[in-house]
């Protein structure tokens, strides 16, 4: 009885810690952009369509200047339709740890299921066919990790 009261308790309080945290600040604030820190990787949207991505460098009140690749590219506030603080690990990222974590699990898995294979398969063949498996599927997992992991928090946004 105790416990069920005890993980109540800690799901109500887990429920409510974030609706304290929440931003009370208005989208359209251009001091949101200014508060960054250089090397804050960032996306910008233009109203021409177009869009900057890179390091935040630095703000004024009209500019807002980002490193892309090896120069320097100064935005004007005016041509600004939204601005996203990107954070997480790159879709490359998580694919290529994905599939580092899956090499592992599909060689180990191969070689204790080799080992003990009494069937008509060579042990060459189950750990090639175990390791290609574990392959595929971590190299999968961190490809969807990947793409919930990476995202872009709005920061700003023209009037």
């Amino acid at each position: 009885m105790k416990i069920s009261k005890l993980i109540s308790s800690l799901c109500i309080a887990l429920l409510i810690v974030p609706a304290g945290n929440a931003q009370v600040r208005s989208r359209n604030d251009w001091t949101m952009v200014q508060e960054l820190k250089p090397g804050d990787k960032v996306a910008i949207q233009l109203k021409s369509g177009a869009s900057v991505k890179g390091a935040f460098e630095a703000s004024t009140g009209t500019t807002l200047n980002v490193s892309v690749k090896t120069r320097t590219t100064v935005v004007d506030r005016n041509d600004v339709r939204n601005v996203y603080l990107v954070s997480g690990k790159s879709i490359g990222t998580y694919t290529l740890i994905g599939t580092g974590i899956g090499v592992a699990a599909g060689a180990v898995t191969g070689a204790a299921a080799g080992s003990a294979s009494g069937c008509c398969f060579s042990k060459a063949a189950v750990f090639g066919v175990l390791l290609t498996a574990g392959t595929l599927i971590g190299t999968g997992i961190g490809f969807i990790l990947g793409l919930s992991g990476h995202h872009g928090d709005l920061i700003y946004e023209a009037p």
